[in-house]
């Protein structure tokens, strides 16, 4: 009688962490693996699950010693991984059913951004042609669209039709006034048609809309260095040397504009820095002759 409390006192533990598994299934299996690709952290999730549940298995039936006691228990344990396996496959249904409801298709690309991607890619490929071509034909699709206009301009500036690409972004600021690139284009179509009063006031208005554009200042500093508005094209050159203080480029214009207004002290400074940023540059030597003839 004594005998076989012991053999009741493992069989309703067993049953007891049995019903604890069991019950705790849902949270092993809600563990959330860190990221990697979905199928890779699904094959993880179910990996880690199932290993839990083994060990404990393997750990308990390690520590019967009663032959009798441990064949049952290996019965039992042949039960529990069917009912695992059962559990697991009800498991991944659910999940496919319940992650088929979140996963929402992306948005088909419209056939108005198809011809604008097709006429990009065109355009990169220096295919101008082409690239007109599709520009147009998505234009015939939505007669609104903006971005084939801007990038109908665009090629007519690359084929130095400039009277045309005028008339292009004109035509995209009257729908779109907050369109800065419509504004650089313009004053760049100007500078080169040796408007350079207009191009400044295209450039400003560029500006205004779209502050520090790099861009957008060098062609201000340029407008103005033609119209002798030296101040102004220093400060704007300024502007863009703060913002990238390691370009050459910029670094030599501010050396010419610096010469114009005979500041010396800014000349050397400005010569000191691109000597370190670019010791081979062939302008170097002549700056600073230029510079030397400056009174201090």
């Amino acid at each position: 009688m004594y005998d076989i409390i012991p053999f009741l006192i493992i069989i309703v533990s067993l049953i007891l962490i049995l019903f604890i598994i069991v019950k705790k299934f849902p949270t092993l299996s809600s563990l959330n693996v860190e990221d990697t690709t979905k199928e890779k952290q699904t094959q993880l999730h179910e990996k880690i699950v199932t290993d839990r549940i083994k060990r404990r298995l393997g750990r308990w039936a390690g520590s019967i010693s009663i032959p009798f006691v441990k064949n049952i228990f290996t019965n039992m344990n042949s039960r529990v991984k069917s009912f695992h396996e059962r559990l697991v496959n009800l498991e991944k249904k659910h999940r496919f059913i319940f992650s088929t409801k979140k996963i929402t298709k992306p948005e088909k690309l419209s056939k108005e951004e198809i011809i604008l991607e097709e006429a990009k890619s065109l355009f990169d490929e220096n295919k101008l042609g082409e690239a007109e071509k599709k520009y147009i034909e998505a234009i015939k699709t939505n007669p609104q669209s903006l971005k084939a206009y801007g990038g109908l301009g665009v090629i007519y500036m690359q084929l130095d039709q400039l009277d045309q690409a005028k008339e292009v972004f004109e035509y995209v600021i009257k729908f779109d006034e907050s369109n800065y690139s419509a504004y650089l284009n313009l004053g760049d179509i100007s500078f080169k048609k040796g408007d350079f009063d207009v191009a400044r006031e295209y450039y400003l208005k560029s500006l205004k809309l779209n502050p520090h554009n790099l861009v957008t200042l060098v062609g201000l500093y340029e407008s103005c260095r033609e119209l002798d508005y030296n101040e102004e094209a220093l400060s704007y050159i300024k502007e863009a040397v703060n913002i990238e203080p390691n370009s050459p480029k910029y670094l030599d214009y501010l050396i010419e504009s610096s010469l114009a207004l005979k500041d010396k002290s800014l000349a050397e400074n400005s010569l000191e820095k691109l000597r370190e940023v670019n010791p081979d540059n062939k302008k170097v030597e002549e700056y600073k002759k230029m510079i030397n003839k400056l009174a201090k």
